[in-house]
């Protein structure tokens, strides 16, 4: 028996994107566990940079993938920190054929139908400084890691440039500048770029006549008209005293998961909740259900500096 709810309110909401597919039980054990501690260090990651006044949209996945190249050639004690940072369980030698089969899946989600998704990584080294071969070559290997050496030091703006036009290939010119003005100098001797581009089709998409101005609370005491898509369908939802969960469907494996706090003023308990034991056991509770879907049309940009942030990271 289905019925019919509300699944969008217009009140303030949270949304995580996957652009790690599930791995099903036939899949290998490395890739299991790293996509485990994936999701802990993205969860771990976003109660470190959350501010209480403004949206925010970051990419965990690329974010693990350069800390994985950059563990490949750590030891000791900073091998161990980034491990403690990163969450990561696997050692050196099953961790970078892990993020290495991680990644042939996500470059072959585009084939499934209307997604787009690129996954590229690249290395920047001093044209004269000797970087060791065993670590250029486990890079290229497990991260498909494109490594150009460049001059940082008689021809440090042409490398930034250079650097930049690279980023903005990989992301169909979505990000451009990235590297700013002075960033790089002549002590610099390497970096360490990579890039996702995701553009996914709705599976049930919205009509674009079904759009129109509506109210959207972004506080009990604030609130604002903005485009509103709506539609009627059957989508996986579950709804618990104080939170829904709605399940938004790409074409392929990738779907969107909304989570909305049935108070206006929900948000931060619902933030305090979020980790991945609990994000299991909601989607267990998913059903499919006949709903109105009301979601706002919005646009995210967002810079972090991770270095604080990630100071404090790792389990305690």
């Amino acid at each position: 028996m289905r019925g019919r709810a509300k699944a969008i309110a217009l009140c303030v909401m949270l949304l995580i994107t996957s652009l790690c597919p599930p791995v099903g039980a036939g899949e290998q054990a490395d890739e299991r566990s790293l996509v485990q501690d994936n999701s802990a260090f993205a969860l771990d990651l976003y109660q470190k940079l959350l501010t209480s006044d403004s949206n925010m949209f970051f990419s965990p996945y690329i974010i693990s993938t350069a800390f994985g190249m950059t563990y490949a050639g750590a030891r000791g004690e900073t091998e161990k920190q980034i491990a403690k940072a990163m969450h990561l369980s696997l050692s050196q030698d099953k961790l970078h054929p892990a993020f290495s089969n991680l990644q042939d899946r996500l470059n072959k989600v585009q084939k499934k139908g209307r997604v787009q998704l690129h996954v590229a990584n690249s290395m920047w080294p001093h044209n004269k400084y000797p970087f060791k071969e065993k670590f250029l070559s486990l890079v290229k290997k497990n991260y498909k890691t494109e490594i150009t050496a460049v001059d940082y030091v008689s021809q440090t703006e042409k490398a930034r440039n250079t650097i930049n036009t690279w980023v903005e290939d990989k992301t169909m010119d979505k990000i451009k500048g990235l590297i700013p003005t002075r960033a790089l100098d002549k002590y610099t001797r390497l970096v360490l770029a990579n890039a996702i581009y995701f553009k996914g089709g709705w599976r049930n998409p919205f009509d674009k006549k079904d759009t129109r101005d509506r109210l959207f609370k972004l506080s009990p005491d604030k609130t604002v008209k903005t485009p509103m898509m709506s539609q009627t369908g059957d989508f996986f939802y579950w709804a618990y005293k104080d939170l829904q969960v709605l399940e938004m469907p790409y074409v392929g494996r990738l779907s969107m998961l909304v989570l909305l706090p049935t108070r206006v003023d929900g948000l931060s308990q619902l933030e305090k909740r979020l980790n991945v034991e609990n994000l299991r056991k909601w989607n267990r509770h998913l059903r499919e259900e006949k709903l109105d879907i009301l979601l706002p049309k919005f646009k995210l940009e967002s810079n972090f500096r991770l270095d604080r942030a990630l100071q404090m990271s790792g389990p305690t």
